[in-house]
């Protein structure tokens, strides 16, 4: 009986794919793809469904069976005349495509949801329109209205989302964090009523900048681990939660020590 590492093994190369393309249309590492064929872990039901999408084949011919195994396509025809290459591939295409908008729409989601709830707790009253209340940069907030004014929300949004269309996920999702904690963090800890150095009263600024650029750092130690095929959920994964919150704290006690030069 054949081993369903095995059925993947044998069904990708009959269809003439290599372990990074497969990775590519299913939307995985191609070490998932190998630890798969390998055998020391398996593809959860969602990347099952993909993979017999991608092969032309049904979940039931991929999955170890009692009998000999049914051939990588109905009535033993090849893959290839099953599912035609080009369709196979267009197929592939639309379906990250989609995956890509959606991550795009979450993405932006998250900076809007995030703006409004601003929006209604410090931004001014509406003066003439909703419109205009919207998207004038007043604000009584330092903070939010500081980075309304020099158009920065905007381009950090700009950055996850873009991360988040080329399938940067967890670049995306970091930045997205990052963000919206150095907000908090530098509300809570930014405030200097003595304005001493260099003339500030504010210093939420500095702790959000440096949060925010911590992100673009740990977003891709994050990447580069899920491209090792390493999940969150391990030894390295925590060890990089744990760098993660403690240069949040870092940025919060420099900016600190700042304020009693």
């Amino acid at each position: 009986m054949m081993t369903l590492s095995e059925r993947i093994r044998q069904c990708r190369q009959q269809a003439g794919l290599s372990q990074e393309q497969v990775a590519e249309l299913v939307g995985v590492s191609r070490q998932a793809v190998a630890k798969w064929e390998a055998g020391t872990s398996a593809p959860s039901t969602e990347n099952l469904l993909r993979l017999a999408g991608i092969f032309g084949v049904s979940v039931d011919s991929l999955v170890p069976q009692k009998a000999s195994p049914a051939p990588c396509a109905p009535c033993g025809a090849t893959p290839q005349e099953a599912s035609p290459a080009p369709a196979r591939e267009a197929a592939g295409t639309a379906g990250a495509a989609k995956r890509a908008l959606l991550r795009l729409l979450a993405c932006a989601g998250c900076y809007l949801a995030l703006f409004l709830l601003l929006k209604l707790l410090f931004g001014d009253l509406p003066q003439k329109s909703l419109l205009g209340w919207l998207f004038e940069p007043g604000s009584s907030d330092y903070l939010f209205g500081w980075l309304l004014q020099r158009k920065l929300f905007w381009l950090c949004m700009g950055i996850s989302c873009l991360a988040a269309l080329l399938g940067k996920t967890r670049f995306a999702a970091v930045t997205v964090i990052c963000f919206a904690a150095g907000l908090v963090l530098g509300q809570l800890f930014g405030p200097n009523p003595t304005g001493a150095p260099y003339g500030h009263g504010h210093y939420g600024w500095a702790i959000w900048g440096g949060v925010f650029l911590l992100s673009l750092v740990m977003g891709g130690l994050l990447e580069r681990l899920h491209r090792r095929g390493i999940p969150l959920r391990s030894r390295q994964g925590a060890l990089w939660a744990a760098a993660t919150v403690a240069g949040w704290v870092f940025v919060v006690v420099f900016v600190q020590l700042s304020k009693l030069r």
